[in-house]
C-alpha cells in the first residue's frame, strides 16, 4: 500500500490502554502549504452547481444544487487567470478519486501544480479550492494523537465530499467527535471508498419522506435536533471489497455554511458488521480496562455467546491495513 495513504494501525479507539497500540497514520511529513490569497470567501454568495449523480435507474444525470458552504471557502491561486471552467468538472472528479483512496498528498501535489499559474475562485473552481483546503487540513492531522484530533476535527472540513470520505481513514476514537448521532455506524474497514451516489434533501417534506434506518428517520431527526440546519447532503459510498454494502453519509449544511457529519448508515436488510458509535463507547467503558482479568473473561464470554461478533472484535483491535 502506498506509504502516503491514510491507514489505521492498531485500535485508535482505545489509545493509551494496555490492550491496544496507538493509532497512527503512515504518511510523509506534514506539508507546509503555500499561503492562500488575501481574498476571502465572505464576498462569495450562494451558488448553483450541477452534480453528476445516478438516478434510481442507475443512469447518470445532472442535479442542480444550491450550495451555501462555498461562502466559507477561501479562493486560492497566484495566477491572473481563472482555471478554465470547462475543465473544472473533470479536475474535481480527479481530485475526488484521490480522496476516495485517502491520497491527500496527491491532491496537494496536483493543486500545487496549478495554483502557481491560475486562480480557483469561481463556480466549480471554488469547490475545488475547498477540496484543497480540506486536504491541507487532513495533512495537518498527521502525527496528532486521537485526543488532539478530537479537538481539531469539528468545523475543520469545508466540503461535504471530503467530510464524508476522509474521516473513514481516521482512528475510530478520534472521529467520534464528528458524529452527531450516537446510533451512527462507524466503519473500521479501510478504503478505498468510492462515491456511488450524491443527492440532496432540501426541506422537511423531503426529509420526512426519506428512507428510515432501523426505524430511525435520520433526515427528519436532523431537522428536529440540529438548530439552523439548511439542507442535507447524502453521499453514498461503497468499497470494492463490499460492493453490496452501501454506506450513506448524512452531512448537514447549516444556514451559516458550516458542515456537520450527522452519521453513516447502511440500508435495512443488508448484512454487514459495522457497529455504532455507542457500541464502541460501551466496549471501551466495560471491557477495555487495563490489567483487569475479570473484564477479559467477560468479553470472551460475550464473544462466545455471539453478543459481540468475533470478526468485529478482531477488526476493532487490529484494523485491516
Amino acid at each position: 500500500m502506498n506509504k502516503d495513504k491514510w491507514v489505521l494501525i492498531g485500535g485508535g479507539a482505545v489509545l493509551g490502554l494496555g490492550m491496544i497500540g496507538s493509532a497512527v497514520f503512515l504518511m510523509s511529513d506534514v506539508l507546509d502549504p503555500k499561503p492562500k490569497t488575501e481574498e476571502t470567501a465572505s464576498v462569495v454568495k450562494e451558488q448553483s452547481t450541477s452534480k453528476n449523480v445516478k438516478n434510481d435507474n442507475g443512469k447518470q444525470e445532472n442535479q442542480t444544487i444550491v450550495t451555501g458552504y462555498t461562502k466559507l471557502i477561501t479562493p486560492v491561486g497566484y495566477g491572473e487567470k481563472e482555471f478554465p471552467l470547462e475543465q473544472s468538472d473533470t479536475f474535481k472528479e480527479q481530485l475526488l478519486i484521490e480522496a476516495e483512496g485517502g491520497e491527500v498528498d496527491n491532491i496537494l501535489k496536483e493543486m500545487e501544480k496549478r495554483i502557481a499559474t491560475h486562480r480557483f475562485s469561481e463556480g466549480k473552481n471554488l469547490e475545488i479550492a475547498g477540496l484543497y483546503a480540506d486536504a491541507t487540513f487532513a495533512k495537518g492531522l498527521v502525527d496528532k494523537t486521537p485526543e488532539e484530533m478530537r479537538k481539531l476535527l469539528p468545523g475543520g472540513f469545508k466540503t461535504p465530499e471530503m467530510l464524508a470520505i476522509l474521516p473513514l481513514y481516521f482512528p475510530e476514537e478520534a472521529r467520534r467527535t464528528l458524529y452527531k448521532d450516537v446510533n451512527s455506524l462507524t466503519p473500521l474497514n479501510p478504503g478505498p471508498w468510492k462515491i456511488k451516489d450524491y443527492r440532496m434533501i432540501t426541506n422537511r417534506v423531503e426529509a420526512d419522506a426519506d428512507e428510515a434506518y432501523q426505524d430511525n428517520g435520520v433526515a427528519i431527526s436532523m431537522y428536529n435536533v440540529m438548530d439552523g440546519l439548511h439542507q442535507i447532503h447524502v453521499i453514498e459510498l461503497i468499497r470494492d471489497q463490499d460492493p453490496g454494502v452501501p454506506v450513506r453519509a448524512y452531512v448537514g449544511e447549516m444556514t451559516n455554511g458550516t458542515l456537520e457529519l450527522y452519521g453513516y448508515y447502511v440500508p435495512d436488510g443488508i448484512t454487514h458488521y459495522y457497529q455504532t458509535v455507542s457500541f464502541f463507547e460501551d466496549i471501551e467503558e466495560q471491557y477495555l480496562k487495563p490489567n483487569d482479568e475479570y473484564q477479559q473473561e467477560q468479553i470472551e464470554k460475550e464473544i462466545e455467546d455471539g453478543n459481540i461478533p468475533e470478526e468485529v472484535w478482531d477488526e476493532f483491535l487490529n484494523p485491516t491495513q
